[in-house]
């Protein structure tokens, strides 16, 4: 069935660590996958931040940017350090996941993510990317310069579309709470990640509500 996300639906955003729907998109189109380096950047959408579930609820963390112009291309971001956020996201997903039972299995894997300092986010999402490539048995992604018409994906949590997730065990609450980010997914999942993100079961179709025009 055709696609909404995209005209060419190999081609998704590079986001930070991704959340449940994003990861699905990746592992369904694992083999052919594509990610634009000159999707148009947007604030307050996946491009640089991910959502993780602590005690107090959910947590947002936020990779911060500089840019110049309203509409950088997302090869154009940059990182700002002068504040310590990647110790300040460290602490924070040590603390929400490290009770988890797969914790110890992918701590390193992540907590390396966070060493090093590359000038653009895209280089960082990058770094992320190979871990979920890594961990979740997929090929060799691509990079693109192929631009996507429309924001695939880029929502904000609050505009997650009532889909049905089946749910999992996670941590801190009793109500499950679904589209979270991959570390919350494998965290809780570990192996059965995989296998999850291909039983979820999702028309794309139904889906159009996600995709819509930087202008809007």
């Amino acid at each position: 069935m055709k696609s909404y996300f995209s005209q060419n639906e190999e081609v998704i955003p590079l986001f930070y660590w991704g959340d449940i729907l994003w990861l699905k998109y990746f592992v369904e189109h694992q083999k052919t996958i594509q990610f634009s380096l000159v999707q148009t950047y947007r604030k307050q959408r996946n491009f640089n931040r991910t959502y993780i579930l602590g005690g107090n609820g959910i947590d947002i963390l936020t990779i911060p940017v500089t840019y110049e112009g309203m509409f950088p291309k997302i090869h154009e971001v940059k990182i700002s350090y002068k504040e310590s956020w990647q110790k300040q996201h460290l602490k924070k997903i040590f603390y929400a996941y490290k009770n988890s039972a797969y914790f110890e299995y992918y701590w390193d894997s992540i907590e390396k993510v966070y060493q090093n300092q590359p000038k653009y986010l895209w280089e960082f999402n990058v770094q992320c990317l190979k871990v979920i490539q890594k961990i979740l048995h997929l090929p060799d992604f691509q990079l693109t310069e192929e631009f996507i018409p429309k924001v695939s994906f880029a929502y904000r949590i609050e505009e997650t579309p009532k889909l049905k997730f089946s749910e999992y065990f996670q941590l801190f609450t009793q109500n499950f709470i679904p589209n979270l980010s991959f570390l919350d997914l494998i965290m809780n999942l570990g192996i059965e990640s995989e296998e999850y993100l291909k039983n979820i079961d999702l028309n794309y179709s139904e889906l159009k509500i996600i995709k819509k025009n930087f202008g809007e």
